[in-house]
């Protein structure tokens, strides 16, 4: 039998611990590595959230400057203004938010809508009819709108007495009903006709109750009485 080399017996273990050394080494720097990467990652993640920060910071900031300048220069015209010309700001201030809250007579072009009822109409029906074609004016872009006469504003109510017969601000409205609204004529009536399945058209179908529209030139809306318009119960916060 061979009997083995001590020399290359030894130079086998210092070969193979190297080698186990260089992998352990090996292995200490690729996790080195990923940690490194993943750190850096990390920290890129970091940054990019941080200038977006900044970014919307710096939006809201201009922002308020435009703001806050825009309120120095009305204050700045103010202060400049005389007595007459201090009113004279005042008093279209107050004709805007009368004009806003239904308090003046106004007119313009827009639609009309007019429906008629017999005897056999349910009242209940048509009234719910007559609040969704409400809302689909106002949301068509209606900027005014009346009801036989009465100016419907946010706190007009449509109601059936009995039963019976249809009430807008507690009083009886007497067929037919006759609707003017505001607005763009076009727009209007896309909004009421919904290419023959719109409110007009489902009110056209109700029993014993029929329904016309067209666009109008010239109309005239009347002021909302101040009394439609409660406030006693509201307190400024």
């Amino acid at each position: 039998m061979k009997k083995n080399n001590p020399g290359v017996i030894i130079r086998n273990v210092a070969i193979t611990l190297l080698c186990v050394v260089i992998g352990i080494v090996a292995a200490m720097q690729y996790r080195a590595i990923v940690s490194k990467e993943g750190s850096d990652q990390s920290t890129l993640n970091q940054i990019a959230d941080l200038r977006a920060t900044i970014l919307n910071l710096n939006a809201t900031l201009e922002t308020v400057e435009m703001e806050k300048d825009e309120l120095q220069d009305r204050l700045n015209r103010i202060e400049q203004s005389s007595h007459d010309e201090l009113l004279k700001a005042l008093q279209t201030e107050l004709d805007n938010v009368k004009l806003f809250a239904g308090l003046t007579e106004v007119k313009g072009r827009g639609v009309y809508v007019q429906i008629n009822v017999g005897t056999r109409t349910n009242t209940g029906s048509l009234q719910n009819r007559l609040l969704l074609l409400i809302n689909e004016l106002r949301a068509s872009g209606a900027q005014a709108i009346s009801i036989n006469g009465k100016r419907i504003v946010a706190m007009s109510e449509i109601r059936v007495v009995d039963g019976n017969y249809i009430s807008v601000h507690a009083e009886q409205l007497v067929a037919p009903y006759e609707i003017y609204a505001i607005g763009d004529p076009s727009d209007l009536l896309n909004g009421i006709t919904m290419n023959g399945n719109g409110l007009v058209h489902q009110i056209n179908d109700l029993t014993d109750t029929s329904c016309i529209w067209r666009a109008a030139e010239d109309i005239v809306i009347p002021a909302c009485e101040e009394s439609v318009i409660n406030t006693d119960r509201l307190e400024s916060k």
